[in-house]
């Protein structure tokens, strides 16, 4: 089986409609790291066109550049359950009150530590895990939110299923 078809999977069968639909909606979201006026820039914003293609999140560096974020705590952006972890990336299924996206899913990728596990409740601001440098030259974290929970986008997906976190979340 592919990623995605691995994603797939765990929206249907390992989060059971009981854990989605147990969710409380999230009035606002938060977000994902501390001080998010003064600690953090967006080096790298959504929709930019990059070598790759089009970014389809948000890359948020420390103001100091470099590697002065790694290890920085990453926080849940609203309560959610968690629907998949691997290696340097963690996604939480969130419920929103948004009228055009009533789920959700928050991608937080190059995480250095993880600290839930998948079908894992997480509270809006419960530590997740930290900033991390796999598989980029700068420590950053990626930031991204999914509109089609049935759909693995992410890092290389399709930004039809992804929108500007930023205005998302504020």
């Amino acid at each position: 089986t592919t990623k995605d078809e691995t994603y797939i999977d765990i929206i249907k069968q390992e989060s059971p409609d009981h854990l989605r639909d147990a969710l409380p909606y999230n009035h606002s979201l938060q977000f994902p790291l501390p001080y998010p006026n003064k600690g953090y820039i967006d080096v790298n914003p959504f929709g930019n066109i990059t070598k790759s293609g089009i970014h389809l999140g948000s890359d948020f560096n420390g103001i100091k550049g470099g590697d002065s974020d790694l290890g920085d705590t990453i926080y849940s952006i609203g309560y959610g359950v968690v629907v998949e972890t691997y290696d340097a990336y963690i996604g939480i299924l969130h419920r929103t009150t948004n009228t055009d996206y009533e789920y959700v899913i928050s991608v937080y990728y190059h995480c250095n530590d993880i600290f839930v596990s998948n079908n894992q409740y997480v509270t809006i601001g419960q530590p997740i895990g930290t900033i991390g440098k796999k598989y980029t030259k700068t420590a950053h974290l990626h930031f991204e939110i999914i509109t089609d929970t049935t759909q693995r986008t992410g890092f290389y997906g399709d930004i039809k299923y992804n929108i500007d976190p930023i205005k998302f979340i504020q």
